[in-house]
Formats: structure tokens, sequence, C-alpha cells
């Protein structure tokens, strides 16, 4: 067990004294990680699954960042409770940091409601990223993660491609997807980009016109920042359908397939598996439900439904009713 961690705004230190010998409750939660952690040297004997791009039998910070989205990895977390909470609790980071999560805990929780929301993960001055926590488990400060120092990254590696099959496996609902693999043909005959876009602008419960930062890092995690950089031509932090749409500074959908197959996410073959496919899954079924509840208010209720999402808000009725 490693205690006397201190946590900065850059990095995450800590020093090695004795043991504690405290008794846990053990939650099915603590019982997940305990089976990791004693399945850990068997499963260096076989290999950690996270590509070792030079072959030198360590990790660099580059080769994490390929294999492992931050909010994948936080997402993954969340789920292992059995419920999607939007964060991670304690427990969830005590799992993960041991003893030395209280500290880290406590700096990110700046409302002090007990629970770590997505939004305090990743706040830049109190939160935390994958760089972060990979200097946390580089013991020797040599920028490389060694066998002794990569078990937890690597079942966080293996959690999120499990969680990914276990969800390919309960089938993606896109046409063609049932071999496991997703074309840019099927994609394409699946849907557009702007069914996309508007699928996206409601999920917040309103048509604004175009997507927030917050539902473009949706779509694409961490790596959503430069995106929308560079399609928000005049920097007001929304991209309107029209900036999404320009020719030279905006997307497609070709684009946003290609941006998900990757040689870090999978190998760059020209079709979406594994992983790859997950978010433009998320996608259609998101345009599918929503078509659906459109369907059932179009044969029923004849409140004008404003935003065009089949359901109902309070300012649509106070329009409607007095």
């Amino acid at each position: 067990l490693y205690k006397g961690a201190h946590f900065s705004n850059v990095a995450l230190t800590r020093t090695r004294t004795g043991t504690d010998d405290s008794e846990t409750t053990m939650t099915p939660l603590i019982l997940l990680f305990v089976a990791l952690a004693a399945a850990g040297p068997a499963k260096r004997q076989a290999g950690c699954n996270i590509p070792d791009a030079d072959g030198d039998g360590r990790l660099s910070l580059p080769e994490v960042e390929r294999a492992i989205d931050f909010a994948e990895a936080v997402a993954a977390l969340d789920r292992t409770d059995g419920t999607v909470d939007d964060g991670l609790t304690q427990a969830q980071v005590l799992e993960l940091f041991g003893t030395n999560g209280v500290p880290l805990f406590a700096r990110i929780d700046t409302n002090r409601d007990g629970f770590l929301s997505t939004a305090e993960i990743n706040d830049p001055v109190t939160g935390t990223n994958l760089q972060q926590i990979f200097e946390y488990f580089d013991s020797n400060r040599d920028g490389y993660l060694d066998a002794s120092d990569d078990d937890k990254i690597c079942q966080i590696y293996d959690l999120i491609q499990s969680q990914s099959r276990l969800r390919r496996q309960a089938g993606c609902n896109i046409p063609g997807a049932a071999d496991g693999q997703l074309t840019l043909a099927e994609v394409q005959n699946a849907m557009t980009l702007d069914e996309a876009v508007a699928a996206l602008d409601r999920t917040d419960g309103a048509v604004n016109g175009g997507l927030s930062r917050a539902q473009v890092d949706y779509l694409f995690g961490p790596n959503g920042g430069p995106i929308a950089d560079r399609i928000d031509t005049n920097g007001d932090g929304f991209l309107s359908n029209a900036e999404i749409n320009n020719p030279v500074t905006g997307t497609n959908l070709v684009q946003v397939f290609f941006y998900f197959d990757q040689p870090e996410n999978g190998n760059g073959n020209m079709v979406l598996d594994g992983t790859e496919a997950d978010k433009i899954c998320e996608v259609y079924d998101l345009i599918q439900s929503q078509n659906s509840n459109r369907a059932k208010r179009q044969a029923g209720c004849n409140i004008p439904d404003a935003d065009g999402d089949g359901r109902l808000s309070p300012a649509e009725v106070e329009r409607a009713i007095d």
C-alpha cells in the first residue's frame, strides 16, 4: 500500500511506506478490483494488452494515451458499481489509488458532496487527467511504466475493452453491424451528419441550431477540444450548424468515421471494430430513440412540441395551456 501521497495540479507523487492492516467491507466493487489485483502477476506473464509500440517492454505516456481515452477510463470505472452516475464514488477512487486516493478525492470534490462528477474530474485546475495518473504510477519517475508499475493502467484498459465487447455482443443497432464491424457505407446508409448533429443538439433539452462544447466532448472525448476550436470560427464557444457544415473548416460524416478508425484505437483498417464503433452506435440509437418519440407524439398529443424532441417541457405546456 502507498501512503503519504501529495497531489498537485501538475503531478501526483507518492512515497512508499509500511502497510495498512485495516479491515474493509468487501463490496462487489472491491471484490472486482481484488480479483483484478490477484490476477496481476499472471497477467503480466501473459502480457499487458496495451500495445507496446516500440517493443521495449515498458509503457511510455504516448503509448498509454494512444490506448486509453481518459473519458472512457472514467466511464468504465463509473460502470463498475452497475450504474452510470456520470462520475466516481470515493470507493471507486480508492480502489484505483488505495489510501492515497483520499487526498486526491478531497481535492477534486470541490462541492464536497462526496462524489466526483465528470465536470469536477475534468476541471483544469482542481481535476486530474491521464498524464497525472501515469506519473502517479511511475514509481521511479523515469517516464515509463515498468512491469511493477503498470498493473492498474493495464487493468483499466482491459476494463474498457471488456465493457465495449459486452456492449457489442448486446448488439450495435446499425444495420450490417452483426459481423462486429462497421464500414463507411453502412454508417452512411444508417445516418446523415445533419441527423447526428440534430440528435446531439437535443440532448440538453433544447434545439439550439448546433452543438455546445460539452456535446462535442461527448462524441470525441478529450480530443473534442481541438476539433471544436477548428470548427468554431467565430470563437463564441458554440458550433452552429453553419460552422459544422462549412466545407473548409467544418466536418462531415466521412471525417467522423475516420476519426474513430485510427491505428491507436484499432488498426486503421477502413472499418470500425471493437471500441471504435461505440460512439457511432450510440449516436445512431439516439437518433432512433428521438425519431420514435416524435412518431408517438405525431400519433398522440396535439400540444406543440417546439423543440421536436418528442417530449413536453414545462415551457411548452405553459405556452400551450393557460
